[in-house]
């Protein structure tokens, strides 16, 4: 990662934000935050990486999210966006369940996986 790169990752799980924050790149320029992302307040930056996210959320809140990416864009800002394939319902039921359980053990393997990239012109 570049000197002048900072990493802001943020997560609704704490125990994901407490391992990730044991992590063996972690370092000054990268932060672990336990927060709501849907009403956590944004800063300006180059990119936003939303994974595995927006099937947890309604429409609502989703566009809502998607928006406050898209503000707090710099010029030439990128937003990608990694998530479930919305055709894989019953994994995802599964997957929130057990993320919302205490006893998180190994992940659900999906078949399909999306990752998009697109430029945001303001």
């Amino acid at each position: 990662m570049s000197e002048k790169r900072r990493l802001l990752g943020i997560d609704y799980d704490a125990d994901k934000i407490s391992l990730a924050g044991h992590c063996i790149s972690k370092n000054d320029r990268i932060q672990f935050i336990h927060a709501d992302v849907t009403e956590y307040p944004l800063v300006h930056a180059d990119i936003y990486i939303l994974s595995d996210v927006l099937h947890y959320l309604t429409n609502e809140q989703q566009e809502k999210l998607l928006l406050k990416c898209i503000e707090n864009l710099n010029p030439g800002g990128k937003i990608i966006i990694r998530d479930a394939d919305s055709d894989l319902l019953t994994r995802h039921r599964r997957t929130r369940l057990r993320n919302s359980s205490q006893h998180d053990q190994a992940s659900i393997k999906q078949d399909k996986k999306s990752c998009f990239s697109f430029p945001v012109k303001k």
